[in-house]
């Protein structure tokens, strides 16, 4: 259904300014939202009243179920495989009490880390070990095994891990400077996209047709020598090989006939069958690779003009960007970051409320404290065996809040992400409708077009937000619990089919989600244009999409703008990692090793082009809705658009005499009658 065959809009489908909210998006979007949201608070009022502390969580608690004021240390560094002295703690009011403290089983040197003392230099320790049989290693991986208690016990550690942590620290300044870095090159990819676009793509297209021609080739030469090591010539008898005597190498007796067998159409011998089998299925594979190469070539040469179509599409995306201002998006993009920032820092708050709830439980002690005499603190310093330690136990009452927490930081989390997809979405879908300029084949954008959509996207379509999150939040919720059963669950550990079936479901929520998900943002992309209620809005997209000649449009539109982003976010990154790489280099020779930092660097970049780029992602969205909506209420015809686009289907002079009041089809009927 095209925005046309709606009575309530103009009839040449332009971009729609003044709007009405939907009722039902008001009562059942916006007051969802608001009563969630106050929902938190009660949940939050009641684990207050259960008695909830943070510091059990955030701070140690000993062994007597006491909160440590200052620091808490383990007594002892050796673990069972089901690591229950982690458990185990005491108080001490410095980390250098994990030498001298007589509460300390196995002491250690201890640095302070928030309000834990964690294990330090671990050289120190192995010269205080009693009963050493192994020492270090030339690479500082500590490896022991010495008598306590009357038990031998084994120790190890390695310092790697605190080698890569200290090369970040080191080398923080680059990793923070590398953000800037990738936002440089990410910026500049966006302008140079549409330059580059064409190329882009006919490497990507051209690229998979040599490497699938290439593979295929590879695998015959692979299968006609595999063929020829067996005495057999590939090109004599297809598939493979000749019906001739085949020398059988393993064959006890030079005169003893081997045994002949056929697999797959390929004559055989049964001592060579694997030979066969292999050769067999390179050919196959030969085919397979060859049929679907041909396959793309053929897809490719269809749809030609429809990637050139799309290729248009994106740089027209480039240029609404270009037009409206990039850093003008990016600072609205920053409000709802922020905003879910803001509500983390609250969320973590209520969730460290809820953890806290918790309820004493007694434990034994494992053998290797029980085998010494443990010194309690309030008892002095007389000798006291102690089997027994106090452990606090979350409340299970307590699940039902956290589910529902979990639940509406999804929601809030998507809501953001949405009003983000919106508010960039409404700014471009303004432009496409902007009149061309007749003299410089540009558009003349209005100031403040952003903030505009932001004003449009809170005021008119808070409920239509509202509605897409919660369904999208629902599945990915489902989700999650998904996962937990599935890593819970010991049926399906013990039982393959159950295990089997559990994934199966987690690959249909996963695809559920990505549907949902993008029929969503084509809604969202509909009322950026034309507003309407979310049902209204994603019915129309729906049908707007089901039509066969924009099924093939979004093939070519899907297949260009996830080549180009995805090539994007790859070189932003790449680009951004080897730059920090010279640099530390040449400016950080202190470091053990780049690779860490590196990688670290790799992730950041590519988070910071994921977010850049999907700017580029929405216009391309936009766009490509409202030129499907151009051209099918106008009869194949651009009003609206760019000068590029007008030149790629020849309507360029019609659109812009009918921009200028003049309609070309009165000027065509002129021509006709002279």
């Amino acid at each position: 259904m095209g925005c046309c065959e709606d009575d309530n809009k103009e009839a040449d489908c332009k971009f729609v300014e003044d709007r009405e909210t939907p009722c039902c998006d008001l009562l059942v979007g916006t007051g969802g939202f608001i009563g969630g949201c106050i929902l938190t608070l009660v949940v939050l009022s009641s684990v207050l009243a259960a008695g909830s502390d943070p510091n059990r969580v955030l701070k140690g608690v000993d062994f007597e179920g006491n909160v440590c004021e200052n620091l808490a240390a383990w007594p002892s560094l050796i673990m069972d495989e089901n690591y229950t002295q982690m458990n185990i703690m005491i108080c001490v009011d410095s980390c250098n009490e994990t030498l001298s403290n007589p509460l300390m089983i196995t002491p250690y040197p201890s640095t302070e880390y928030l309000y834990y003392c964690v294990p330090g230099d671990m050289s120190l320790l192995l010269d205080m070990l009693p009963n050493m049989t192994e020492m270090v290693n030339a690479e500082q991986n500590f490896s022991t095994t010495f008598t306590m208690g009357g038990q031998t016990i084994s120790f190890s550690f390695s310092s790697s891990l605190s080698d890569s942590l200290s090369d970040v620290f080191t080398a923080w300044g680059i990793i923070l400077a590398s953000l800037f870095i990738a936002l440089f090159v990410a910026f500049g990819y966006t302008k140079c996209v549409g330059i580059l676009g064409s190329s882009v793509i006919c490497i990507v297209c051209v690229g998979t047709l040599v490497g699938g021609a290439a593979s295929a080739y590879f695998l015959y030469s692979s299968a006609e020598q595999s063929c020829a090591g067996l005495g057999f010539g590939l090109l004599t008898m297809p598939p493979g090989c000749d019906n001739s005597t085949v020398v059988n190498t393993t064959s006890s007796s030079p005169t003893e006939a081997p045994t002949s067998t056929t697999y797959l159409g390929i004559p055989s011998v049964s001592s060579s069958l694997d030979g066969f089998t292999s050769a067999t299925n390179q050919l196959i594979g030969c085919y397979v690779v060859a049929a679907l190469t041909i396959l793309w070539g053929i897809i490719l040469l269809a749809l030609r003009k429809k990637i050139e179509m799309a290729i248009k599409i994106v740089v027209a995306a480039g240029d609404a960007l270009n037009d409206i201002g990039m850093l003008s998006m990016m600072s609205f993009a920053l409000i709802p970051f922020f905003t879910v920032l803001l509500y983390f820092v609250y969320w973590v708050f209520v969730v460290l409320n809820i953890a806290s709830v918790q309820l004493n439980s007694t434990a034994e002690l494992p053998v290797e404290f029980t085998t010494m005499t443990f010194l309690s603190n309030q008892w002095g310093n007389a000798p006291v065996p102690v089997t027994n330690f106090t452990e606090l136990v979350w409340d299970d009452s307590q699940q039902g809040n956290f589910a529902y927490m979990f639940f509406h930081f999804l929601w809030v989390n998507q809501f953001c992400l949405y009003l983000n997809y919106l508010v960039i979405a409404g700014a471009v879908a303004k432009w496409y409708f902007l009149p061309i300029d007749a003299a410089t084949g540009k558009k003349a954008p209005e100031g403040g077009m952003m903030r505009g959509s932001f004003w449009r996207a809170c005021r008119y379509n808070f409920g239509s937000i509202a509605i897409g999150s919660f369904i999208l939040a629902v599945i990915q919720f489902l989700r999650a619990c998904m996962a937990y059963i599935q890593k819970k669950c010991k049926v399906a550990k013990e039982n393959p089919l159950a295990d089997c079936l559990l994934k199966i479901a987690q690959c249909c929520l996963w695809c559920l989600e990505c549907c949902v998900n993008k029929l969503n943002k084509n809604a969202y992309c509909w009322i950026a244009a034309w507003g309407g209620g979310f049902c209204s809005a994603s019915c129309s997209a729906v049908t707007l999409y089901l039509k066969p000649v924009n099924l093939v449009r979004a093939l070519a539109m899907t297949f260009v703008s996830s080549t180009l982003l995805t090539f994007g976010k790859i070189f932003v990154a790449l680009i951004t990692t080897l730059i920090a790489c010279a640099i530390m280099t040449y400016c950080y020779t202190s470091l053990s090793s780049i690779l860490f930092p590196a990688v670290l660097i790799f992730l950041l970049a590519m988070s910071v082009a994921e977010i850049f780029i999907s700017v580029y992602d929405v216009a391309i969205d936009v766009i490509f809705m409202c030129f499907c909506v151009d051209m099918g209420t106008h009869n194949n015809t651009l009003k609206y658009g760019t000068a590029s686009l007008a030149d790629s289907f020849g309507n360029m002079e019609k659109g812009y005499k009918e921009l200028e009041g003049e309609p070309a089809a009165a000027e065509e009927a002129t021509k006709t009658s002279v």
